[in-house]
C-alpha cells in the first residue's frame, strides 16, 4: 500500500474532519491538518472535556477553572473564591488562568500534580460544589445551578454512575443553551460535541474515554510539533483551500455532497457558486495517481436517545457531469450502469429505499 505521506484527505471545512480525527487517534494513525483548528483544540471541545475532568478526577484544578469560566460574569477572582471554598488551593488563580489553555491539551495527565492536593479523606471539591452554598454573580446563578444538576445526574443515584455516552449528552444538554452567547456558529460547535457523544458510545469507562480522546503521544495524533519532516510518516488532512498548489499520490475528498459541497451558504450568488466551482477543480486536481471522492448517504441530524432524524445527500452538483468517470461502489458494493446497488439479481435504488423509509412511518 502506499505510505501515510504520499495521501492526503481533502474536506470543504476544517469540522468536516472532526470524525475522522477521532478515529485516527483512537487506531494510533499520525496525522497533520492544515487549515482550521484540529478537533481537540477548539475551545468548546475543551470545555467538555474539562467538564468529564472534573467528573474523573474533582481535584482537578485546570479543568475547574476552565469549567467555572464559562459561566456568565465569573472571572479570575470569583474562579478564585470559588476554589478556595471548594478546597483547592494547589495554584494561584492567575497562574492557573495563564495556563489554562496551554496545560490543558495534556488531558488527565495535567492534572496529577494537583490531584492529591486535600486529599486524606477530605470532601472532594465537586461534592463541596454540589452541596456547600456557594457565593456567585446573580448573572451565573442560573447556570450555575442547572451545571450543578448536570453534574449531578452524571454522578448517578446510589454510586451508580450512568453510561458514559449518557454522561457526555446529558453534559451536551448543558452547554448548548450556552454557545449563542459564547461562541459563533453555535450550530456547528453543537454538532461537534454529538460526534462526541457518538463516540463515547464504544465506552465502559468515563477514565478509558478520557484517556484515549486526551492522552495520545504526539506521534500519533494531530498535535505534531510544527510542519512534519519530510522523513515523517502523516497523514495529511487539509481544507481545499490549505492544498492549492500542492499534491499526493492519492487524494480521498470527504463530504463531497451538495449543501456541503458546494457550501450551502455559497449558493446565494452566482460569485459564490463560481467560487465553489473553483474549489472543487482545485480538490479533484490534487492527486496524481488516485482520487477517491466519498458521499455520505445521509446526514444525521442528531444521533442521539430515540432519535433517528436524517437527510438524504445528494452528490455535489459539480461531479454529476463527470460522474460516469468514477467506479462507483456503496459500502464496498459494486454500482451497477444505472447508478443502483447491485444485490444479485435484484437491484435497490435511493428512491426504492425512500419508498421504503416513508412506508413505514405509517406502521404502528
Amino acid at each position: 500500500g502506499l505510505a501515510l505521506a504520499d495521501q492526503a484527505v481533502l474536506f470543504r471545512a476544517g469540522y468536516h474532519s472532526d470524525v475522522l480525527e477521532l478515529e485516527l487517534g483512537r487506531r494510533d494513525i499520525p496525522y497533520v491538518k492544515w487549515g482550521g483548528l484540529k478537533f481537540l483544540e477548539a475551545a468548546h471541545i475543551k470545555d467538555m472535556v474539562s467538564l468529564l475532568r472534573v467528573l474523573d478526577n474533582p481535584w482537578d484544578e485546570l479543568a475547574w477553572n476552565r469549567v467555572l469560566r464559562t459561566l456568565p460574569g465569573v472571572g479570575p477572582a470569583t474562579v478564585k473564591s470559588l476554589a478556595a471554598a471548594m478546597g483547592l488551593s494547589g495554584l494561584d488563580s492567575s497562574v492557573v488562568v495563564a495556563l489554562d489553555e496551554e496545560v490543558l491539551d495534556a488531558g488527565v495527565a495535567g492534572a496529577a500534580g494537583v490531584a492529591g492536593v486535600g486529599g486524606g479523606g477530605a470532601r472532594s471539591p465537586l461534592d463541596r460544589f454540589l452541596h456547600d452554598h456557594l457565593t456567585v454573580p446573580p448573572a451565573a446563578r442560573e447556570e450555575f445551578e442547572s451545571l450543578r444538576a448536570a453534574l449531578g445526574d452524571c454522578l448517578g443515584r446510589g454510586g451508580e454512575e450512568p453510561p458514559v455516552a449518557v454522561q457526555v449528552e446529558r453534559l451536551i444538554d448543558w452547554c448548548e443553551p450556552s454557545f449563542d452567547r459564547r461562541y459563533e456558529r453555535a450550530d456547528v460547535r453543537a454538532g461537534d460535541l454529538q460526534q462526541l457523544g457518538v463516540l463515547a458510545e464504544s465506552y465502559t469507562s468515563r477514565s478509558r474515554f478520557l484517556t484515549e480522546l486526551t492522552l495520545e503521544p504526539p506521534a500519533s495524533t494531530g498535535d505534531l510539533a510544527d510542519v512534519p519532516s519530510k522523513d515523517d510518516d502523516v497523514l495529511t488532512l487539509s481544507t481545499v483551500h490549505s492544498a492549492k498548489g500542492m499534491e499526493w499520490s492519492a487524494v480521498h475528498l470527504i463530504h463531497a455532497a451538495d449543501g456541503v459541497f458546494p457550501a450551502d451558504m455559497s449558493l446565494s450568488s452566482k460569485e459564490g457558486l463560481e467560487e465553489e466551482r473553483r474549489l472543487m477543480y482545485v480538490a479533484v486536481t490534487r492527486a496524481r495517481d488516485v482520487l477517491s471522492v466519498y458521499v455520505p448517504l445521509r446526514y444525521h441530524h442528531k444521533r442521539t436517545g430515540v432519535s433517528d432524524r436524517n437527510s438524504f445527500a445528494p452528490i455535489s452538483r459539480f461531479l454529476t457531469p463527470i460522474r460516469e468517470l468514477f467506479d462507483e461502489r456503496a459500502d464496498g458494493v459494486t454500482m451497477d450502469e444505472f447508478g443502483e446497488i447491485a444485490l444479485g439479481d435484484a437491484s435497490v435504488s435511493v428512491a426504492d429505499e425512500v419508498d421504503t423509509i416513508t412506508a413505514s412511518l405509517w406502521q404502528l
